[in-house]
């Protein structure tokens, strides 16, 4: 009779193995340099440069210190504070609520 759709449904062929694992090995491979680069941009980080502001761009800045209540002298420098916890009760309080 009809023969002609038996010979059209013929079965696929089986995919050639190194294709694969060539496709899953550049894949590791990306992977690995891609995590690599990260890492080593997050472990060591290029040197930290100050920046340098425009006159205008310190007039602004000073402006937004003040409005905070903080001081804008450039020549004023924060002095560390040395920690201490004398006079500080440790005593904590639970309620049941």
């Amino acid at each position: 009779m009809n023969d002609t759709t038996a010979d059209n449904t013929s079965t696929p062929k089986p995919g050639n193995g190194w294709k694969i694992a060539f496709i899953v090995l550049v894949a590791v491979i990306l992977t690995a340099a891609i995590t690599a680069v990260v890492l080593y941009k997050q472990i060591f980080p290029s040197e930290f440069t100050p920046v340098r502001l425009s006159q205008k761009e310190q007039q602004r800045l000073e402006q937004k210190i003040e409005r905070l209540g903080g001081t804008a002298s450039s020549d004023s420098r924060l002095q560390p504070e040395k920690y201490s916890e004398e006079g500080v009760s440790r005593e904590v309080n639970f309620t049941e609520k």
